[in-house]
């Protein structure tokens, strides 16, 4: 090989910036998606916690991987998945010990609810289905006493309001809201008015397009973990690996 043909085939490995920075995060979601954490007890905060965790992850890498590729517009829906459930365990740890507990019951209760109401409403509509909804019944949580509590769990906004330290992340959710579903802004993003009044052509704007504040958002949630599940009774021993996992590139 020449060394001029040499040269172009390092440069072309070269990665940008922008890139390295997508490496960095999706290797930080590999290791975090590995971890074996079998040896924790399922008492009821550790598998929302760390299926949430895992979630999370799961997103991380998506949004590294899209945004990569020059697709970062693409991945508002992945961008506020992400963002929701970092926002959801900094707003449980801003709660009382013994409210987080009733609070995951609620989303479970809530979620059955969801689950039961959808089948009444294809009923309604004149679709007979055959399927056994007899497993939600042995679900047994508690119904959220506090009524304040119960409409945070219900919606984003309730518990934003409630948790003003959350406000930073209730924005970046609210954002890619409005890109993730059949909105107007979603239509406009893509096909603009020109000045010339016809159809043009664009793709939504990207809020952190380098990545940056979406790998310091990583660390809160493998930290939001550690804690919430610390302060579950389990002991630094047994949270290390998580932490390590999720600060080992930093």
């Amino acid at each position: 090989m020449s060394g001029r043909r040499a040269e172009a085939d390092r440069r072309a490995a070269r990665l940008t910036p922008l890139q390295e920075q997508a490496a960095r995060i999706i290797a930080t979601a590999d290791r975090m998606l590995a971890l074996d954490l079998s040896y924790i007890p399922a008492a009821y905060d550790s598998p929302f916690l760390i299926g949430w965790m895992r979630a999370a992850y799961a997103q991380s890498k998506v949004i590294a991987t899209l945004t990569a590729q020059g697709l970062a517009h693409a991945a508002a829906p992945n961008r506020r998945a992400f963002v929701e459930i970092a926002f959801r365990l900094l707003w449980l740890r801003t709660l009382d010990m013994d409210k987080r507990g009733p609070v995951l019951e609620g989303f479970i209760v809530r979620e059955k609810s969801l689950t039961t109401g959808f089948y009444d409403t294809l009923k309604e509509m004149g679709y007979e289905h055959d399927i056994d909804l007899s497993a939600m019944d042995e679900v047994v949580a508690e119904m959220l006493a506090d009524k304040e509590l119960r409409q945070q769990v219900k919606a984003v906004t309730y518990a934003a309001k409630a948790a003003p330290i959350t406000l930073g992340l209730f924005s970046a959710w609210r954002e890619e809201t409005q890109y993730t579903h059949a909105t107007g802004h979603l239509a406009v993003a893509y096909a603009p008015k020109t000045e010339n009044d016809r159809v043009g052509q664009d793709v939504p704007p990207t809020q952190h397009g380098d990545l940056n504040r979406h790998r310091m958002v990583t660390f809160l949630v493998g930290t939001l973990v550690v804690e919430l599940l610390k302060d579950a009774g389990l002991s630094q021993k047994a949270v290390e690996p998580i932490l390590f996992a999720a600060w080992n590139a930093a």
